[in-house]
């Protein structure tokens, strides 16, 4: 067969497969086009059906004698701790789902839909307020009016409808300082709906604590933020009835009268990494000072030195006071710790003082407490009370070393 029939019968076959497939790509655009479109209409027409007749200040349940169940869940993205007022605020996101029995339909009825988005003002939600808000009137705004609203079908009767508001928070705390800078403080947020049990009742969503997600990326296992460690929290249902609150649900005729609280109570720890340098190791340091205070043996240079720690003292007490949080409760123990020193300090300083009027002791040898009683060093009651007082300072220096140790231990350490 000559070549040129050959070529002839091949590129013939080239322009063929071209065309074939020029077509399919047309038809496959053709279909994307049309499938885009015929679900666009039918979203349209399923929203028009379902708020046709819908209303959105009526509880989504068709039995209005039963209350609807709301499931919560907090989620966390920052938070701060302001010690000085004792509060705490909250940013994130608070989780809502329930299912509403006013917007169910039947997904192959509307080419395939199960699921759309909606306004949050379309459809009923419930009112939720935090009970310990620090706000004021702006409370109104702790949880956003405007959220996203996800709504899948569940048959032709029902929807589960979630929602995703935004929060802001500022709540109060009952925080107790006795154990700065080792504190662990609880603050709990109070969640309740305007509607009463009877009609809304909340839960949290499957249980599950906050989340907490303070990070993201190689920061996702953050937990820290400032001077504070969040060690986790945990949800406690709570029932408003009569004035009072209780974790049992009260029985169904009190209902119209109680609310469901929901209450999530966060756990921080103080993160004070340089506490040990500033304070710790100094006072554990001034034990030996004091001691040494009470080995001198000049009385003046003792004396000198003793008053040289008590302003020291003075001089860095306002600066460590400002530092400690106020509380109402007892003062913190490392306070308690530095109180105690500057006042034995000081009591030390008066002791020496009160030793330059009597004569110099002739000191025993050390702990020689038999030979300090029994022998007379001066014929003089008052020299001798003197001269006893300042050869017990052997004693007093040893003394001094027990108490600071065991004073140091339990309150600072």
């Amino acid at each position: 067969m000559p070549k040129w029939i050959l070529l002839c019968l091949f590129f013939s076959n080239t322009s063929g497969f071209a065309g074939e497939e020029t077509d399919t790509e047309e038809m496959e655009a053709d279909a994307e086009k049309t499938y885009n479109a015929t679900y666009s209409e039918e979203l349209s027409r399923l929203e028009t059906q379902l708020f046709a007749k819908y209303e959105r200040n009526r509880r989504p349940v068709k039995n209005q004698s039963v209350p609807i169940d709301v499931q919560l869940h907090f989620h966390v993205i920052h938070a701060t701790v302001d010690e000085k007022v004792g509060t705490m605020n909250f940013n994130g996101h608070l989780y809502m789902t329930w299912r509403d029995e006013f917007l169910g339909w039947d997904p192959l009825k509307y080419n395939g839909v199960k699921q759309f988005n909606t306004k949050k003002w379309s459809i009923w939600t419930p009112q939720l307020r935090a009970h310990n808000s620090a706000s004021g009137a702006a409370s109104s705004w702790d949880i956003s009016k405007i959220a996203h609203v996800l709504i899948n079908s569940k048959g032709e009767n029902a929807a589960q409808v979630e929602v995703y508001p935004s929060m802001s928070m500022k709540v109060t705390c009952d925080f107790d300082f006795t154990d700065f800078p080792d504190d662990i403080q609880e603050c709990t947020v109070r969640v309740f709906s305007f509607d009463r049990l009877n009609l809304v009742n909340l839960r949290f969503y499957g249980n599950l604590p906050a989340s907490l997600s303070l990070g993201w990326g190689d920061q996702a296992s953050k937990n820290k933020i400032g001077n504070w460690q969040f060690l986790g929290s945990k949800n406690v249902i709570e029932y408003y009835d009569a004035g009072n609150y209780s974790t049992v649900m009260p029985p169904a005729e009190r209902w119209q009268n109680a609310w469901a609280v929901l209450r999530t109570t966060f756990k921080v720890k103080r993160h004070a990494a340089l506490f040990g340098a500033i304070f710790k190791l100094p006072s554990y340091l001034f034990i030996y000072v004091v001691a040494i205070v009470c080995l001198l043996p000049n009385i003046r240079q003792a004396l000198l030195l003793s008053a040289s720690m008590f302003g020291i003292q003075t001089l860095f007490l306002h600066d460590f006071v400002m530092k400690v949080p106020s509380t109402a409760g007892q003062l913190p123990s490392c306070l308690k710790y530095y109180q105690f020193a500057m006042q034995y300090n000081g009591l030390m300083m008066i002791y020496h003082f009160a030793l330059l009027w009597g004569p110099p002791a002739v000191i025993p040898p050390f702990l020689a407490t038999k030979e300090l009683i029994t022998k007379n060093y001066h014929e003089n009651l008052k020299d001798r009370i003197l001269g006893l007082a300042s050869a017990f300072r052997s004693h007093l220096a040893l003394f001094t070393l027990i108490i600071h140790h065991l004073s140091w231990l339990i309150l600072v350490l």
